[in-house]
């Protein structure tokens, strides 16, 4: 799911709970030329961690979380850009006008 905001966009996995009911789920934003990990845990806002990777990214190189949530987008969203941008394919400016959902307070800026 692609959440922009006003300058950055988030791609996020599908909410997963664990045994007890907590709710998280991992994401990647994206800034003009870098890329950070997201992670948000339940209703808590996003948070950045890790380093920033420089785009176009090195994709062996990024993390297995990173590489999982660009595997689910890409099945879940094939039409969606985040891949694009992150090889250095689309600009961070293309993607961020082209349709995502609109920012809600759940994903607020980390």
């Amino acid at each position: 799911m692609k959440v922009a905001g006003k300058d950055y966009i988030d791609y996020w996995q599908a909410m997963s709970a664990n045994l007890q009911g907590q709710t998280s789920r991992f994401g990647i934003r994206l800034r003009q030329g870098r890329c950070w990990p997201l992670i948000q845990i339940g209703d808590e806002p996003a948070s950045s961690f890790g380093s920033a990777q420089e785009i176009p990214v090195d994709v062996p190189s990024l993390s297995t979380y990173m590489l999982i949530v660009m595997a689910e987008d890409l099945i879940s969203d094939p039409p969606s850009d985040l891949v694009e941008v992150l090889l250095g394919n689309k600009s961070f400016q293309q993607a961020l006008k082209s349709p995502g959902k609109p920012e809600t307070t759940r994903t607020a800026a980390a």
